[in-house]
């Protein structure tokens, strides 16, 4: 069973590896794949809120990545607007920016087209940026990064425990420093401690109290970053606490998240992640096994080192 268990989690952890390699074309050069990816990033961003009028969408996209597009330089934004004209004219030539009905993949590529040509049409507007950074990576993306993602962990979880279901909120905090392994993808190991509470059956009282458990865990995870989306995987090994004392063996848990980043500022990219899991715990001394579901937020900032 648990060579089963092993097996799976591999899986879901190499998925995003397999989904970058398959799914995600990027210029050649580092600068190329760096500016590229912010592009992605600011049109991602627009695009979540709507991207209405065209003109005022293009011109806002432009704004928010400038420093990408002055760090990058002239030279690297012309070798991008050529990689992106190639990949639309391999796409059956230039779409509106403002349909609706293209797919999502080609759109992007259109709309981040569109924004290279207003900084072809306005170059004047990196004057005050000095020359380009000769060592540009991008801004936005962890790839090739150090990165340190903190989280709050809100949510709600279900606890099956000898037949009995319970339920009840829950709280904790993440510390994971990772890296980014491509444009897509970012690997971290870290902490966690966290508190659960439910509410529970008291036959002395007659009736229900809130009771609580602290837990303590390594969370492995599996950050996939597409323009503003980013998914989660996670496998982590987490254990309950008696009193100051980790319970050993500990148990497991397997979640997934979905959510959008922000754009980096000063370093920092928040993040907000809709995520669920299951949660195992095995008996001990005094404390039953437990089946644990579990659902809920997860605010966080990737502070790039």
């Amino acid at each position: 069973m648990s060579e089963r268990l092993s097996h799976v989690a591999l899986l879901l952890l190499l998925a995003p590896f397999a989904a970058s390699a398959a799914c995600l074309s990027v210029p050649a050069g580092r600068a190329e794949r760096g500016l590229y990816v912010d592009l992605r990033r600011g049109v991602g961003e627009r695009e979540s809120g709507g991207w209405g009028l065209e003109r005022l969408a293009v011109e806002q996209v432009a704004s928010t990545t400038i420093d990408s597009a002055c760090g990058a330089g002239p030279e690297v934004r012309a070798h991008v607007a050529r990689w992106l004209d190639g990949e639309i004219e391999r796409a059956g030539g230039v779409p509106s920016t403002g349909a609706r009905l293209l797919p999502h993949k080609r759109l992007r590529v259109a709309r981040a087209r569109a924004v290279l040509r207003w900084w072809e049409e306005n170059p004047g507007e990196c004057a005050s940026f000095g020359p380009p950074d000769p060592h540009f990576r991008g801004v936005e993306s962890d790839s090739g990064r150090v990165v340190l993602i903190a989280q709050i962990v809100l949510g709600l979880a279900g606890f099956l425990r000898e037949g009995h279901f319970t339920t009840g909120p829950g709280l904790g905090y993440q510390l994971i420093p990772a890296y980014g392994f491509t444009p897509r993808v970012t690997v971290g190991l870290g902490v966690e401690l966290g508190a659960l509470t439910e509410f529970r059956a008291d036959p002395a009282a007659g009736d229900r109290v809130l009771a609580g458990q602290f837990l303590i865990g390594v969370p492995l995870l599996v950050r996939f970053l597409d323009g503003a989306t980013v998914v989660d995987l996670e496998a982590a090994v987490s254990t309950r606490l008696d009193g100051l004392e980790p319970l050993w063996p500990p148990g497991f848990r397997f979640a997934f998240g979905y959510g959008s980043a922000g754009m980096r500022v000063n370093s920092l990219m928040s993040t907000l992640v809709f995520w669920g899991g299951y949660e195992y715990q095995p008996s001990h001394e005094g404390f039953s096994a437990e089946h644990i579901f579990r659902a809920g937020t997860r605010f966080g900032f990737d502070l790039a080192l």
